[in-house]
């Protein structure tokens, strides 16, 4: 059982990592968003939290083992409404963001201000209903909402990864019943399976969006045809999809930045997309 779970433990760590290198490629090449990185890296935050006493045997009766918990565990609720925020189409305004920014800070000192009080349980019971309360509203949103162009393809592949979630947590959780372990802190299957199963979902879609560019860059002139593209915008429409920014677009092409920013303006609303990962969405579907 042991064995089994430092196993898992180095699969969870391992596809995390990769995960947040690949969306730290995909956000160089405009291919990913800030926001997604802030969840995988709370991903990272929280198990790392979550599996210090694991390997540090003293450090579960540490006064600020607890506090690292709840302080990942605010992360993770606010990096998941951010997340669900800027890919899900919805009539939110603006300052439920910034609200739900404010709260989480708010948290985060009350976390820091609960190591000095004796109000740690109360302050533990707030994180923990701050986390399901994001997930639980991360929830309805989904199921009332339609994805954004650029996440539209993701739809088939989270909705497998929310059946094999389903079936791994109740499983892992049966498992951790019926072979309890002697020693007083275990990790368990649960954590390792759920971050395994979410960080690849996310290693492989930016995997499936680096693959789209060069099958994406020959088929841009025939199928932006209908578009009435001029020549000037289909250049910069190859450029885009090669993963070129508007300064290197601006030296190849002898243009200024402004003048490319406008040709790109003028490009996304002639093919009605919003950014360069719908882009290529528009051209590879």
């Amino acid at each position: 059982m042991q064995a089994l779970e430092l196993i898992l433990l180095v699969l969870a760590y391992t596809t995390i990592i990769v995960a947040l290198f690949l969306e730290i490629i995909c956000y160089r090449r405009n291919l990913e968003m800030r926001e997604t990185i802030y969840l995988t890296a709370s991903f990272l935050l929280l198990i790392v939290a979550l599996t210090l006493p694991y390997f540090l045997a003293d450090y579960q009766d540490e006064p600020f083992s607890m506090p690292l918990i709840q302080l990942a565990m605010i992360t993770v609720g606010h990096a998941t409404l951010l997340n669900l925020l800027v890919e899900r189409k919805h009539q939110l305004p603006p300052r439920f963001s910034r609200a739900v920014t404010l709260l989480a800070s708010a948290l985060v000192v009350a976390v820091g201000v609960s190591l000095f009080l004796d109000e740690s349980t109360l302050i533990q019971y707030i994180t923990g209903c701050f986390l399901a309360g994001a997930v639980l509203f991360s929830m309805i949103i989904i199921r009332r909402t339609q994805p954004l162009t650029r996440v539209a393809h993701k739809e088939k592949t989270e909705r497998l990864f929310s059946v094999l979630l389903m079936i791994t947590i109740p499983g892992s959780l049966l498992l951790n019943f019926l072979l309890p372990e002697s020693r007083a802190y275990s990790i368990g299957l649960t954590v390792p399976l759920v971050f395994i199963l979410l960080a690849s979902n996310k290693a492989w879609d930016d995997i499936q969006r680096l693959s789209l560019l060069p099958k994406a860059a020959p088929l841009v002139a025939d199928t932006l045809t209908p578009y009435a593209l001029t020549e000037r915008e289909t250049e910069i429409a190859q450029l885009l999809i090669k993963g070129s920014t508007y300064r290197a677009i601006s030296e190849e092409l002898h243009i200024s930045i402004p003048t490319v920013k406008t040709h790109v303006s003028n490009l996304y609303r002639k093919c009605q997309v919003n950014n360069k990962i719908e882009l290529i969405n528009l051209i590879t579907r």
